[in-house]
């Protein structure tokens, strides 16, 4: 099992932050693109080896992100058209996430067994979300699945907040 964190509403395409244990100790860092059409992030390990790579698809109606590991196409997360509660359809075997997204309390299962949860840490300095991972062989993806999720809400706030600018 582990527990890491991430502090919220840092995030962004063009940004750098980290994600870290229990004991602040970093254990990814996320790089985001700069200046670039399709944007993207890279999460590397804390020996800075690049452990995933989420790219934004451009031609798509619902915002949508592939997820490369090693080279390889791993998932696609995509935002589901609904009216009240944001749901994400995500391709990556039989990989679920439920519970309130924008308010970033869900959990993630895969063939049916909880695989992780993630909610805001009570007691923090500060706003941290925590992930509790509990099968370490899939840390790395629900970390990308997080921080896939976190950045697809920070850009629709962006747009809301936009579109109310004068």
């Amino acid at each position: 099992m582990t527990i890491l964190y991430v502090k919220q509403k840092l995030f962004s395409m063009g940004g750098h932050f980290t994600v870290t244990d229990q004991q602040q100790h970093v254990v990814y860092t996320v790089q985001g693109s700069v200046m670039q059409l399709s944007k993207s992030f890279t999460i590397n390990n804390c020996n800075n080896q690049e452990v995933a790579k989420v790219i934004q698809k451009l031609f798509s109606f619902l915002p949508t992100y592939e997820v490369e590991m090693n080279g390889k196409l791993v998932a696609t997360i995509r935002k589901k058209l609904t009216l009240f509660r944001a749901k994400f359809e995500i391709d990556a075997g039989e990989i679920e996430v439920d519970g309130d997204v924008f308010g970033l309390n869900f959990s993630i299962t895969k063939d049916g067994h909880e695989i992780a949860t993630i909610h805001e840490a009570a007691l923090s300095l500060g706003h941290y979300y925590e992930i509790d991972v509990k099968d370490d062989q899939v840390t790395h993806l629900v970390v990308v699945i997080l921080l896939t999720i976190e950045y697809v809400k920070q850009q629709e706030s962006q747009a809301d907040m936009d579109s109310t600018t004068y």
